[in-house]
């Protein structure tokens, strides 16, 4: 669920064509740690006139004038494409999809590669517990072709969690009539409290609409992690591989690679009480989110993450506290990341994607401090549909000054002042909207990008 202030987001799969508008929470607790806002300012307005979008900034790839020189410092604007459902091209059952119409209309739009200091970049998210994952491997070495091709960077978030519904043979422990059947699937899937009777038959996501998903995952379940490592051991040396073979000077041209897709034991997978009793019945019977409370839409839902919490051996009894369920998510993240480095993945290439906020009726909530993972040159990244920087400054008051990413952004109420000012604020290296499919009919949306574009040059 993206329940998240007051958002839409583009849904996939399930959901056809569907607007996402989640609404994020703040994260929770005090935090006395001394801000940095000197250079920012908050203020939401339009700028006095958006000049027009300059031309193309060499139709030829490998245009001199905008040569990255300071990786380090590069930031990156990068527009996520939504999948085939939303009416993109690219899809990754057929990984020959991903071929230049998908790139062209990005550039098309926005006539610019950006700056020598701020460069306009394609994110895309592969679901490899959803797709076979010898196909996600071919549609990423298609998309890396295509971005060394039109020296566009690439942000691909690897996301093993949110979309395992062709994975029964994962979580299907109690229908033997159906696919996938194994009683001891029970261990792979969250509980809503410590006894395993307690194991979710179902979940819901709400994306703009609630749907009925898959029960959420029990994120340090033996089982499900070997699925993991068995998916990155196909998809991470096709990165590696390409990454390497780049010259020191192209090696800008992969931007990222994400881990989480705004990691949680329920958030995307959210459980109401007696939900199994639901799982027979028509989803017109379902509950619906109740209002904000405390900041949260999740209130009338019931935190999960007992199961992972026994598996790793973090907490026994009582309510399951904020604590833990970031332990969960950090141990999940490093796990991925530490995968994925067995193969040679640089992890200065590495952008992680948690949750913060989403206390329940009963207990849960996640401070941010999941994607901080502690590996040397790993960039944490939080989704940003705020106003302001009063939230997600609780989870950037942990870096002590290093970079962060906005690695996943609103749709709407872009402005080319807004972009600037997340860009400006306390060290951001990335803003990724989420997704191109709302976007690419929004004139001043597309214009605002433009700007933004052309800010940030190098000195």
């Amino acid at each position: 669920m993206k329940n998240k202030r007051n958002r839409t987001r583009l849904a996939c799969l399930a959901l056809c064509l569907c607007i996402l508008l989640p609404a994020i929470y703040a994260c929770g607790g005090d935090n006395n740690a001394a801000t940095d806002t000197t250079a920012v300012d908050t203020t939401i307005s339009e700028p006095p006139a958006n000049p027009p979008a300059p031309p193309l900034g060499g139709t030829e790839p490998y245009d001199e004038s905008i040569k990255v020189t300071d990786m380090e410092n590069l930031q990156y604007l990068a527009i996520h494409k939504g999948d085939w459902t939303l009416g993109s091209p690219w899809d990754v059952n057929n990984p020959d999809s991903f071929a230049q119409p998908g790139v062209d209309e990005i550039l098309e739009a926005f006539g610019s590669r950006g700056t020598p200091s701020r460069r306009l970049a394609i994110s895309y998210s592969f679901s490899y517990l959803h797709y076979p994952a010898e196909k996600v491997a071919a549609a990423i070495a298609n998309l890396l072709a295509l971005s060394e091709k039109n020296d566009v960077p690439v942000i691909m978030h690897i996301d093993g969690v949110n979309w395992w519904d062709t994975r029964p043979d994962l979580w299907n422990f109690w229908d033997e009539s159906a696919p996938g059947y194994n009683p001891d699937n029970i261990n792979n899937v969250e509980r809503f409290n410590w006894d395993i009777s307690s194991a979710v038959k179902i979940g819901w996501r709400h994306w703009g609409q609630q749907i009925r998903i898959p029960p959420a995952p029990n994120l340090a379940a033996p089982a499900f992690l070997a699925e993991q490592t068995k998916a990155l051991d196909l998809i991470i040396p096709v990165i590696v591989k390409w990454y390497d073979a780049l010259p020191a000077d192209r090696k800008y041209l992969l931007g990222g690679v994400v881990f989480g897709w705004e990691i949680s034991p329920y958030v995307q997978a959210f459980y109401y009480e007696n939900g199994n009793e639901l799982l027979d019945k028509p989803a017109s019977e379902d509950p619906q989110l109740g209002g904000l409370v405390n900041n949260s839409q999740l209130w009338n839902t019931v935190a999960l993450g007992y199961a992972a919490a026994q598996t790793l051996g973090i907490q026994t009894e009582g309510q399951i506290t904020e604590e833990t369920v970031d332990k969960i998510c950090s141990f999940y993240l490093n796990f991925l990341i530490e995968t994925a480095m067995k193969h040679g993945l640089d992890p200065g290439r590495v952008v992680t994607h948690s949750f913060w906020g989403g206390v329940t009726g009963k207990g849960g909530g996640h401070s941010g401090a999941a994607s901080i993972t502690g590996i040397q040159g790993v960039t944490p990244g939080w989704s940003w549909y705020d106003e302001d920087f009063k939230g997600i400054d609780k989870c950037i008051d942990m870096l002590d000054g290093a970079p962060w990413a906005a690695i996943e952004v609103k749709p709407w109420g872009l402005t080319a002042k807004v972009l600037e000012n997340l860009f400006a604020h306390r060290n951001n290296r990335y803003v990724n909207i989420f997704n191109w499919e709302g976007i690419r009919d929004d004139r001043n949306t597309l214009n605002a990008i433009k700007v933004a574009l052309q800010y940030g040059q190098a000195e």
